[in-house]
């Protein structure tokens, strides 16, 4: 993978390169700005590697941009002292990976392994002709980079959009649980309708046991997914 490294440490940083340059990443030691980061040097990473605290408030100016321009970065947070409440707010901006320092290699080795196989999914999903439903539902994982390449529509699209004439055969929806039962029905009659070449990504922005719990409320919700949907939840599971 493409990964970036943004570190006020430069010791630190040149280790943790030599390191992922031996696991055979392809490592980017970026360099840091008072505001921002030149987008020019982080379009094409699958994974940043960021410090958060570079000064103040530099940090979550990082992610705030980056989920601005929907780069579909995976991005790392590694710090001495996270707080709850820290986590909290960069959980709200879509970050999912935090290591405190200090760190053994092996714990981000994990999280850049579990990266790879969401993409081996994502990826083996979209190439595959012969699959017996045509969405795939992920459930409280992070942006990769694969998710990009697709066609993306917003939910309240999905009703009027013509998927039979799109030149598109690959779609990208986030989703979140629709408590209007009519908007469900709807919703999701139209993607039962949708012909099975044409390959449509959902991405729920709610954990495993959130979505369990809607499915519990909503029959319309559940029979949906068993009949339509391949589930992939954080623990990497596809059901």
């Amino acid at each position: 993978m493409k990964i970036g490294i943004l570190e006020d440490s430069e010791t630190f940083a040149n280790a943790l390169r030599d390191i992922l340059v031996l696991k055979k990443h392809e490592v980017f030691l970026l360099y840091k700005h008072p505001l921002m980061i030149n987008q020019n040097d982080i379009e094409n990473l699958d994974v940043l590697i960021l410090d958060i605290y570079l000064g103040s408030n530099y940090g979550i100016n990082i992610i705030n941009q980056i989920k601005r321009i929907d780069l579909f970065l995976t991005v790392i947070i590694v710090t001495a002292s996270p707080t709850q409440m820290l986590k909290d707010t960069l959980k709200g901006l879509g970050v999912h990976y935090f290591i405190e320092k200090p760190f053994h290699y092996e714990e981000l080795d994990g999280i850049l392994k579990e990266i790879e196989e969401f993409y081996f999914i994502i990826k083996n999903f979209l190439k595959t002709e012969d699959h017996e439903k045509n969405i795939l539902l992920l459930t409280d994982i992070p942006n990769v980079k694969i998710l990009k390449q697709l066609k993306r529509l917003k939910i309240d699209e999905l009703v009027d959009f013509d998927f039979e004439n799109d030149q598109n055969d690959k779609y990208y929806i986030e989703f979140s649980i629709v408590n209007n039962i009519d908007s469900v029905y709807k919703i999701f009659n139209r993607l039962s309708s949708i012909q099975n070449r044409k390959k449509i990504v959902l991405h729920l922005k709610s954990n495993i046991e959130e979505l369990k719990f809607e499915c519990d409320k909503n029959p319309l919700l559940k029979n949906f997914i068993l009949e339509k949907c391949y589930l992939v939840s954080n623990s990497l599971k596809v059901s």
